[in-house]
């Protein structure tokens, strides 16, 4: 062989080595790409506070609206951020009425606003609801435990359901 058949070789050599590189690395950023699709996919709403959820939805439907538009915009870090202006245009609502829909959230702990301009940035308590997988639930920006509405109706549902329970029994 000559050299300018090893040149030729060495010049193959280098492309063949730079096309598996990309490749492997085109893998690994389908193989991102795919989890975190996978990961907006859905939301985990926890048991633990689907009584408070109920009530939220018979206290104020637009609190529970906003909520559920949060829950579905939100990143894998619970935040969404967006005006009340361009909330009030989406609910087709007042800005007013927005305004006290997000207060209900806050006072119970649901949500937490931090307020950059003239732009709000939404966190929905993780305590609730979380976007993406539980281990990354560590990284939550507001983990605390929400105050509770009461739902007075629910009482009596519990009474016949335990007692249908032992009745089946």
């Amino acid at each position: 062989m000559n050299t300018n058949q090893l040149d030729q070789i060495k010049e193959l050599q280098q492309k063949l080595h730079f096309a598996e590189t990309r490749n492997i690395r085109l893998e690994a950023e389908l193989k991102k790409y795919q989890q975190q699709s996978n990961l907006n996919k859905y939301v985990q709403f926890f048991n633990r506070y689907q009584k408070l959820l109920r009530a939220l939805l018979k206290e104020s439907k637009m609190s529970f609206i906003i909520l559920l538009f949060l829950c579905e915009n939100m990143d894998k870090r619970n935040t969404f951020h967006i005006t009340q202006k361009d909330l009030a245009k989406i609910f087709n609502v007042g800005e007013r009425h927005i305004r006290q829909s997000i207060n209900l959230l806050k006072t119970h702990k649901i949500i937490s606003v931090k307020i950059d301009g003239t732009t709000n940035y939404y966190i929905v308590n993780s305590n609730i609801a979380w976007k993406g997988s539980l281990e990354n639930k560590r990284n939550s920006l507001f983990k605390v435990n929400p105050i509770l509405l009461d739902l007075e109706v629910e009482k009596g549902y519990k009474k016949s359901i335990k007692t249908s329970i032992k009745s089946i029994k």
